[in-house]
């Protein structure tokens, strides 16, 4: 069991009732992940994994605008000096050589580097075997229900 087990007792869910509840636990996970870390996102259009995202990314002082990489498809933010927070969308890729086209592998083996991914859906293949999963389902206009698991294949 890893810290992230210890403090959060995965698996873990949680209803917020706000933009910022969503952020203020994403801010939580935050303050106990460590690099080298692979966190994939599952929801629908609207259900809040950016904004969960931007208050994950605040939990490590990143204070530059954190936005969806739908067109970019990745977006870095550095913390700490070397470490970095790597943002990806997976919208648009559907398999292995868009994988590669972007990155993904090379992300899988950075050290310094927490991997965000957003439309885990699409590359559930390709994921590693041991990663946290954050599921969010829109329960109405404001509510969610985010559930945070360690997956191990």
């Amino acid at each position: 069991m890893g810290i992230v087990e210890e403090k959060f007792k995965f698996p873990v869910s949680i209803i917020t009732n706000s933009v910022k509840e969503t952020m203020d636990f994403a801010k939580e996970l935050g303050e106990i992940i460590t690099p080298f870390e692979l966190i994939a996102f599952f929801g629908d259009l609207g259900a809040g994994k950016t904004a969960f995202i931007k208050g994950f990314a605040r939990s490590f002082g990143v204070e530059e605008l954190v936005c969806s990489p739908t067109f970019s498809i990745v977006n870095e933010y550095i913390y700490d000096g070397l470490k970095k927070i790597i943002h990806c969308d997976m919208y648009r890729i559907f398999d292995e050589e868009e994988l590669y086209g972007a990155g993904y592998f090379d992300m899988l083996k950075d050290k310094n580097a927490i991997v965000l991914i957003e439309w885990s859906e699409n590359i559930k293949n390709f994921l590693p075997k041991s990663y946290i999963k954050v599921e969010i389902d829109v329960l109405d206009e404001n509510k969610r229900k985010i559930s945070v698991s360690r997956e191990i294949d």
